[in-house]
């Protein structure tokens, strides 16, 4: 195995899609034990980066570590690695990534495009499959899909056939609770140009601010196998994280 130690941007940046594997579950984190302490984590940094005379914190915060199986280029294919463990983590990440793209654009943020090249895999045909950096596992794809096109809350649930009453899927409640949530730290002075400043310390947080650990499997390791260590540990009956 091969580690190496990456910011969310240059994890993002690159031309490249990370899929879930279909053996793996479909997405479950939640606000009170996963979305919400990660929004901590990277309000802290952005603040950080906020306070800092050149836009990067004193340091860096570890949000853990994620396992890749990377596959070999097919002809003209963007570049694939599948998701060996980690995909809750990055499913998270992209969907916050999506909330901060589509407020950054809706307040005609100097930003907006930088963030949404995390989002997408821009020189791939618009609307395919491999334009999306994370594609998870097939119960959760449409409603993937609906979140990095719909662009606003309001038109996520308007085409969903949700309201703000319903009781939220997983993927679409992580949206909504981001996009509420840097809102929130982005408007708290009533200025336009604080509004832009607040986006760029969220998105600095994701360059410079928040680190994982990216371990990419070689020749001769066995993703199965590795995949099983990692998340039952031996226990019959473990679900994987």
């Amino acid at each position: 195995m091969k580690p190496d130690k990456l910011s969310i941007y240059d994890l993002f940046q690159k031309d490249r899609r990370y899929v879930v594997p279909l053996y793996q579950r479909a997405y479950v984190w939640n606000e009170a034990e996963q979305w919400e302490p990660l929004w901590d984590d990277i309000q802290r940094q952005a603040e950080a980066c906020m306070a800092s005379k050149t836009g990067s914190p004193k340091r860096s915060h570890f949000l853990g570590a994620v396992v890749l199986n990377v596959q070999k280029i097919v002809g003209s294919a963007v570049a694939r690695s599948e998701i060996i463990d980690g995909q809750q983590r990055l499913t998270t990440l992209q969907i916050f990534i999506c909330a901060l793209r589509d407020f950054a654009t809706s307040n005609s943020s100097v930003h907006s495009s930088k963030i949404n090249r995390l989002t997408l895999n821009e020189d791939e045909k618009a609307g395919a499959d491999s334009t999306f950096k994370v594609w998870p596992t097939n119960a959760d794809r449409s409603t993937f899909r609906l979140i990095l096109s719909a662009k606003t809350p309001e038109a996520l649930l308007k085409e969903s056939g949700l309201t703000a009453k319903s009781e939220l899927p997983r993927m679409i409640g992580a949206y909504v609770y981001f996009h509420s949530q840097i809102t929130a730290f982005a408007t708290s002075v009533d200025d336009p140009d604080s509004v832009d400043r607040h986006i760029f310390g969220l998105f600095q947080a994701l360059r410079t601010g928040l680190q994982l650990v990216v371990i990419e499997l070689e020749e001769n390791d066995d993703p199965q196998v590795i995949f099983e260590t990692l998340n039952a540990r031996g226990q019959p009956g473990c679900l994987p994280t």
